[in-house]
């Protein structure tokens, strides 16, 4: 992919997202990509395939903690953006028209040791309240010498660690 092509694809993952900015408002994306799977320069148009990992603050938690959701959502998304002419797609002007085709659509929630989730999607899952996630860890075993790590999901165990280590430290404070 050529350097003109990178800067484009971000720019309609950004429209992607105005687009959907109520949806993903209450989200957070920890991996994106995205290829542009057809292309036209009469009419000006560019079909963009959307592949995005995220946790959805409407999901479900662990029951052991509000802080860490249970599940990452999977989704692949399918968007035409015609433009104006070819001049407009270049500059990257606002499209005249975004159309997301719904029967495409693939959402799915995948476990956190779900062996198709890639390791970049754990690896970036580290903005949780790690003070408040210690709290709650504290109280559901009634200790945290009481954890049992075997009850969480083997790729989140390093951040639950992680976690408690920190809320310790808080608390030695």
């Amino acid at each position: 992919m050529n350097d003109k092509d990178s800067k484009l694809i971000q720019y309609l993952e950004e429209l992607i997202e105005r687009y959907h900015g109520l949806v993903y408002g209450g989200s957070s994306t920890l991996l994106e990509y995205s290829e542009i799977i057809e292309r036209s320069d009469v009419p000006a148009k560019i079909k963009l395939k959307n592949t995005k990992f995220c946790v959805l603050d409407e999901d479900d938690s662990l029951p052991q903690t509000r802080h860490i959701k249970n599940a990452v959502s999977y989704e692949v998304l399918e968007f035409d953006f015609e433009w104006e002419n070819l001049k407009s797609l270049e500059k990257m002007s606002e499209p005249k028209n975004i159309h997301f085709f719904d029967e495409k659509l693939v959402l799915e929630a995948w476990d956190w040791d779900d062996p198709k989730l890639p390791e970049e999607v754990i690896n970036s899952y580290w903005n949780i309240d790690e003070i408040g996630t210690g709290q709650d860890l504290e109280e559901w075993y009634e200790g945290l010498e009481n954890i049992n790590y075997d009850d969480f999901p083997k790729s989140l165990v390093p951040l639950i660690k992680n976690a408690v280590k920190e809320y310790l430290e808080f608390k030695d404070n």
